[in-house]
């Protein structure tokens, strides 16, 4: 966590079961100081081994895009919209439903080749990866809210756009907005540990730019090879370094004994 907001549970309507929330979004930023004097005693179960590299531990472990908002508040208000029974003014009707499932389809010749994956309907909902969240058209319902969300995530998302303060703290107050307002719509259990932490992403564009630098999606797509390389589920992490090291020590063996071909 990137802040020191406290949790705050909130149970089902049931009654029985629940999850955690954080609602606060104006809580203190950790430091590299506070994390050296050990302030958060509960938080801070011990020394990392990773402080013996003299980084800054709270600083040097960024927030993921791709989780925290296609594969998290994306994807969280997709099913809110869809398949949420007991939110029925929320929920899209299943004339809108196939109106979006027939425009997805519609456009799926015209999307660009550098979108790995096609559309799907919503009808394959719960199949859809993080490039899927990304790219689904806006529905009318919740509008004006969800538009915080996506022209904050836009302006983030835009090199050119980044290199200006004042974008970036336009856009922080776009997504804090978002998220003050979201439990009025969706709910108190709404803004989950992924929902929060995407206030924190403007401070991320300061240090790091775009949100593309920092995203997941191309360590996602090499993990597809990496785990290729394993063949059966008996000890994976032996197969996976011995076919590591074909791939490395098998060009250097061709150069050693054939020589390098021109």
């Amino acid at each position: 966590m990137k802040c020191e907001t406290e949790g705050e549970y909130v149970y089902n309507d049931c009654g029985r079961g629940g999850r955690v929330t954080y609602p606060k979004v104006d809580a203190l930023l950790r430091t590299e100081e506070s994390y050296l004097n050990r302030e958060q005693s509960l938080h801070q179960m011990g020394l990392s081994i990773l402080e013996n590299l003299a980084i800054d531990m709270t600083e040097a472990f960024f927030l993921d895009p791709m989780h925290l908002v296609y594969l998290g508040g994306m994807k969280k208000l997709l099913h809110i919209w869809v398949n949420e029974r007991r939110s029925m003014k929320i929920r899209m009707s299943s004339k809108l439903i196939n109106e979006i499932c027939r425009l997805l389809v519609s456009i799926e010749e015209l999307i660009p080749v550098e979108l790995s994956r096609k559309t799907r309907t919503l009808d394959e909902l719960s199949r859809f990866k993080a490039t899927k969240f990304r790219l689904l058209l806006l529905p009318d319902v919740v509008y004006n809210h969800f538009l915080l969300l996506h022209v904050a995530i836009r302006i983030l998302s835009c090199e050119s756009s980044v290199q200006s303060q004042e974008n970036i703290e336009y856009a922080n107050v776009l997504l804090v907005n978002f998220i003050n307002q979201s439990p009025a719509i969706y709910g108190d259990k709404f803004i989950t540990y992924n929902v929060h932490n995407i206030c924190h992403l403007s401070e991320e564009c300061r240090r790091l730019g775009a949100l593309e630098n920092f995203s997941c999606f191309v360590f996602e797509n090499h993990l597809g090879k990496l785990k290729n390389l394993v063949k059966k589920s008996a000890k994976p992490l032996e197969q996976l370094v011995n076919r590591i090291r074909k791939h490395v020590i098998i060009p250097l063996l061709n150069v050693l004994y054939y020589g390098i071909l021109i």
